[in-house]
């Protein structure tokens, strides 16, 4: 689970623990991630594991992916970044993030943990 510090991704995490999944969350606030991740194992009795990653970082989250055991077999990428601002006033360092974050990651996300699902025909991406 991509972007599960807080709002939309909290939300995601909480519902798939609901519902008895294990979870691997990924976000950049530590302290958040600990927060919501010891709330779900302690209400649904789950194993929740977190890394603090940056998610444009993919090198670093393919690592970490690579590790879990099982493999990951339900992709929920809900990370955005969105600089605030006049477009000519954002900086080329936040624009290339915004596709780092937006695009790139989801997508070579996907494309790194859809082939175990396509082997086992079973997981999914949202």
């Amino acid at each position: 689970m991509a972007g599960a510090s807080e709002g939309l991704g909290a939300a995601f995490a909480e519902a798939l623990a609901k519902r008895g999944m294990d979870l691997v969350l990924i976000a950049r606030r530590r302290e958040k991630l600990a927060a919501l991740a010891e709330r779900l194992k302690s209400d649904y009795a789950v194993d929740v594991r977190f890394h603090a990653l940056d998610l444009s970082d993919i090198r670093k989250i393919k690592d970490v992916l690579a590790k879990e055991d099982p493999p990951v077999s339900l992709l929920v990428y809900n990370a955005a970044f969105a600089p605030v601002g006049a477009f000519t006033d954002i900086s080329e360092a936040d624009l290339s993030r915004v596709v780092d974050v937006n695009v790139r990651a989801p997508l070579l996300l996907t494309k790194y943990v859809s082939g175990h699902m396509i082997r086992k025909k079973h997981g999914a991406v949202i």
